[in-house]
């Protein structure tokens, strides 16, 4: 699997390389929980099948989805729109949701997507200070049916709950 998504720039980047970042949080329940994620990640890009997948982090969430279907024009007009945005939006830190907001006219038609968090239990057991962490998924369809969701806390079972929500 192939694993990307926009940086800071705008530009197509390994998931990877954003998670790396977000793991050297000096908070340590946050960087485990980064970690976690940035452990998926690379066992996924390690793995069958070979495909391509979107990702994004929006506050504490990974949502991956499968890209939209090529559309040349619209690439075409996204970039033009990207352009504008920089030039108008020099600061990236200042973009937050309203860049997403701004840009969802190009996202294309919805699509079947998992949003992955790092839950842990209330008053759970530790390990080196750390709480024990899992992975929680809402998968959402297309079509707009109510969510679903699923735990996993291995590597194995997760990519099972990944592979099946995205129909790969």
């Amino acid at each position: 699997m192939r694993i990307t998504m926009l940086n800071d720039d705008l530009l197509q980047c390994d998931a990877a390389f954003a998670l790396r970042e977000l793991v050297k949080s000096p908070n340590p329940i946050e960087a485990a929980s980064w970690q976690k994620l940035l452990e998926l990640i690379d066992f996924l890009q390690s793995s069958e099948p070979d495909c391509n997948i979107d990702a994004a982090i929006l506050l504490k969430e990974l949502h991956l989805s499968k890209p939209s279907p090529p559309d040349p024009e619209r690439d075409r007009e996204f970039e033009i729109f990207l352009e504008e945005w920089r030039a108008s939006h020099p600061d990236p830190q200042s973009w937050g949701n309203e860049l997403v907001d701004a840009a969802r006219p190009f996202f294309g038609k919805r699509r079947d997507s998992i949003r992955i968090t790092v839950d842990w239990p209330d008053y759970g057991p530790l390990e080196n200070g750390i709480p024990i962490m899992h992975y929680r998924f809402r998968i959402d369809r297309a079509e707009g049916t109510i969510s679903k969701h699923a735990r996993a806390r291995d590597l194995a079972s997760a990519k099972m709950i990944i592979c099946d929500a995205l129909k790969l």
